[in-house]
């Protein structure tokens, strides 16, 4: 099941000069905002040529503007982030131009996720951190804000300042996505996987 379907954002020139300076290279005109503001919603999402032209991370995959990916295989990229959480904080990125984690079969996800085993044994190597956080947010109430499926890496080293994004929440039955029963929502997804069978 697919949501969301894309995002056509042009940026304003005074967030294009913006992003310029906090980059250090020009922009291609063309690259969407990092912030979207515009949703198309769908169940079977369609990748429009356009969401292609228009994606920043595509165009980060096909010009590598400013020289900033250092890692490439055939599936994916990796390039630091410009709004980093800690020292070493990488964006893995597939080729392809892909909305979500809903958009790709197991195939291709499995060469995303081998492309950050790869990304994180170089971090490890170079960086020497404490430990690593991946992020993979899908859809825009997972908090993913440029709309090209790709996956956080986040060194974490002792004290820097990071929390949970999450903790142990007081059950209230109006919060959507609330776990009221875990074991009966086990049983449910044991059925829907046929772990059962």
């Amino acid at each position: 099941m697919h949501f969301i379907v894309g995002v056509n954002v042009r940026m304003e020139a005074s967030d294009r000069a913006d992003a310029e300076s906090r980059l250090g290279y020009a922009l291609d005109h063309r690259l969407t905002a990092h912030v979207p503001v515009v949703y198309t919603w769908s169940m079977e999402p369609e990748v429009q040529e356009s969401d292609r032209d228009d994606c920043l991370f595509c165009g980060i995959v096909e010009r590598d503007p400013g020289n900033q990916i250092f890692f490439a295989d055939n599936d994916v990229v990796a390039f630091l982030d410009i709004a980093p959480a800690t020292r070493g904080h990488t964006l893995v990125v597939p080729r392809i131009h892909a909305v979500n984690v809903f958009d790709v079969g197991g195939d291709e996800f499995s060469a995303v996720m081998r492309g950050v085993w790869s990304v994180a044994s170089i971090l490890k190597r170079q960086l020497h951190p404490q430990g690593l956080t991946l992020i993979q947010s899908s859809g825009e109430a997972a908090w993913q804000d440029v709309f090209h499926l790709h996956v956080h890496l986040i060194p974490r080293y002792q004290g820097d300042g990071l929390v949970r994004p999450w903790g142990q929440i007081p059950s209230k039955p109006e919060m959507p996505g609330q776990i009221n029963n875990p074991r009966a929502l086990t049983v449910d997804l044991r059925r829907a996987s046929g772990y059962d069978e």
